[in-house]
């Protein structure tokens, strides 16, 4: 008897079997926020990735209504960043996102006066 074997395959089965196994995004942990003395800046630090870091994004917000004010994309192993040009006397809330596929994670809102 001969075997006959049907591969139904279609996009979103495709999709549906990627998705099962894409992981939550690592978010880099440690993050760290300094005011520079002298000038309207902030540095910004966190641990190095334990793994390749997913495609991440550090966000400099208002805490009041959450505006987004500056934004950096991180290059690979990236472990610090400093935002420049801000204003004294108010205060700025940082966060990393991380995402991988559909999925999403950032740390927790850090918020700090300059």
């Amino acid at each position: 008897m001969l075997h006959q074997h049907y591969h139904f395959c279609s996009l979103f089965t495709l999709y549906s079997f990627f998705l099962l196994y894409i992981p939550d995004p690592l978010v880099p942990r440690k993050l760290s926020v300094k005011a520079e003395k002298g000038n309207p800046a902030l540095s910004v630090a966190w641990a190095k990735p334990v793994s390749k870091p997913e495609r991440c994004q550090l966000q400099l917000r208002h805490p009041e209504n959450s505006t987004l004010l500056q934004h950096h994309t991180l290059t690979q192993w990236q472990v610090c960043h400093i935002f420049q040009g801000l204003v004294p006397g108010r205060n700025y809330s940082i966060s990393l996102i991380c995402v991988a596929g559909p999925y999403k994670n950032s740390s927790e809102m850090i918020v700090t006066p300059i």
